[in-house]
């Protein structure tokens, strides 16, 4: 069985989240008490943030290769990067370390096209919606991308880094966030909605925004456990 690792602390929460569904999943597909070993470093939030909001994209791709590099010495087989908004930095981070990292971006395509979807929503951070590397990776699988308007975008970015991050969104913000999602079903042909930030899936899911959704930390966290498991 191969030792999984995580990049973490983007944010804490989240992290807490994928560890949570690691082990359930391990109860489910082995036997009583044998899990794999999971490494995490949980990295300041803080300091990647502030390279990403003023754009030094290389200066946020060498910490991060850093700390996945730690998992490479700690004992990990691959490695997982908790959070969407970091695979905007994919291949920079590939340059800089030889650990295999399981692509968020890639294991969402392959379960919309299980679930035969074509047109998909995308919610998430700035970063995640205006860079091209989401939306990129999902019309490479041939699958089509709608994302909120200008001022949707705004108001999306702030409340996750402000309210989701911190673990306390409102429920005015979770309604705001249903009515996006309300409007672009109703002015696009939507088969499903992509949560592409993992804070969104711990308040936000099929049954409040009434629509197919792609939790892509359960989706993430579930593929990694296949690939530990697989003999």
């Amino acid at each position: 069985m191969k030792n999984i690792g995580i990049l973490g602390g983007m944010s804490p929460e989240s992290t807490i989240e994928y560890y949570n569904i690691l082990i359930e999943e391990s109860k489910k597909k082995l036997e009583d008490k044998k899990i794999p070993e999971i490494i995490i470093y949980n990295l300041n939030f803080q300091e990647f943030y502030n390279y990403m909001k003023n754009d030094e994209y290389e200066k946020a791709s060498k910490l991060l290769s850093n700390k996945i590099n730690k998992l490479e010495k700690a004992g990990a087989d691959f490695s997982l990067i908790a959070s969407n908004t970091p695979h905007l930095l994919l291949d920079q981070i590939k340059q800089k370390t030889s650990l295999p990292i399981i692509d968020i971006v890639e294991t969402t395509a392959l379960k919309a096209k299980k679930e035969d979807y074509n047109h998909l929503g995308l919610l998430g951070t700035r970063f995640t919606i205006k860079k091209d590397f989401y939306t990129k990776g999902l019309k490479q699988k041939n699958l089509e991308v709608t994302t909120p308007r200008e001022e949707q975008i705004d108001y999306i970015n702030k409340k996750i880094f402000n309210e989701f991050v911190q673990g306390k969104p409102p429920q005015k913000t979770l309604n705001r966030f249903q009515k996006i999602v309300k409007e672009m079903k109703k002015e696009n042909q939507i088969d499903a909605i992509i949560l592409g930030c993992t804070e969104l899936p711990l308040y936000l899911n099929e049954k409040n925004l009434k629509t197919p959704t792609l939790d892509t930390t359960t989706l993430h966290a579930k593929r990694a456990i296949k690939k530990a498991i697989k003999t």
